[in-house]
């Protein structure tokens, strides 16, 4: 029987940053989906059931903390664990809202994509 291949759902505002993620996820055999906010994201994660969730925080619609709270409530989702992923040292104010030792925190100033994917390989392994 066939591998199943690993799915990411990046939900990130920055189009730079969703296109270097998904090429680099996608060099390492990733099958990726992306939504540019909170809102889109939560509705894709419902719907492609992703194996990880990268998160930003900072973003236009529903911000990531919102997000966060909506995966990690729905019965569909709360399964999913989830990267954070943001230019701000947020992690006290986004502490609450993580279902700690499923979700992770990153700083993206302190963190490179090879980081991000060894992170997500990890948790999946």
């Amino acid at each position: 029987m066939a591998k199943k291949r690993k799915s990411i759902l990046i939900i990130e505002d920055e189009a730079a940053q969703i296109h270097a993620l998904e090429k680099t996820f996608l060099k390492e055999g990733y099958a990726v989906h992306a939504a540019e906010n909170g809102q889109e994201g939560f509705e894709k994660a419902k719907v492609e059931t992703p194996d990880v969730i990268l998160l930003d925080i900072i973003m236009p619609v529903m911000d990531g903390i919102t997000a966060l709270e909506k995966i990690n409530g729905d019965d569909d989702t709360k399964h999913i664990p989830v990267i954070v992923l943001t230019n701000f040292a947020l992690y006290e104010q986004v502490r609450p809202f993580m279902d700690q030792g499923k979700d992770h925190f990153l700083t993206k100033i302190n963190t490179s994509l090879k980081d991000v994917v060894t992170k997500a390989n990890t948790i999946l392994s």
